[in-house]
């Protein structure tokens, strides 16, 4: 006996997989992309500027902070540290660069707090528009 359901379960397996190529999803998550590293590092300023002394945090607390998982984080980070606006401290702990310091001003000044990344469905704002006040 045949299963009718394979043809829509590689039908849908097509979908995913050409998804990489759809321009707007594309758009989308590139977007939401430059929104979490502008977070991480907007986190890890905050992080310094009131503690100059111990300025790092651990990548459980900036999960907690930004309710994103680390897997999620795992690239942006490793984008961060290779431009050298994040490192990782001798004890384990993440921390902004002054490279990063000044990249952060560059885009505008440390995200206000509860500002979110992204609503459901939300088109996001570009770095160059979303800190101007009204």
């Amino acid at each position: 006996m045949a299963d009718t359901h394979l043809p829509d379960y590689y039908e849908q397996v097509r979908e995913t997989r050409w998804r990489i190529f759809d321009q707007e999803s594309a758009t989308d998550d590139i977007s939401a992309d430059r929104q979490l590293r502008t977070a991480i590092l907007s986190v890890l300023y905050t992080s310094r500027r009131n503690d100059p002394d111990r300025p790092g945090m651990g990548v459980v607390h900036l999960e907690q902070i930004l309710g994103c998982p680390e897997e999620h984080m795992t690239f942006h980070l490793w984008y961060l540290r290779e431009n050298g606006w994040v490192q990782r401290l001798d004890n384990g702990m993440l921390a902004v660069t002054a490279s990063g310091v000044d990249r952060v001003m560059e885009l505008g000044g440390p995200m206000r707090h509860g500002v979110q990344l992204l609503k459901p469905g939300e088109k996001a704002v570009p770095p160059d528009l979303q800190y101007k006040s009204a």
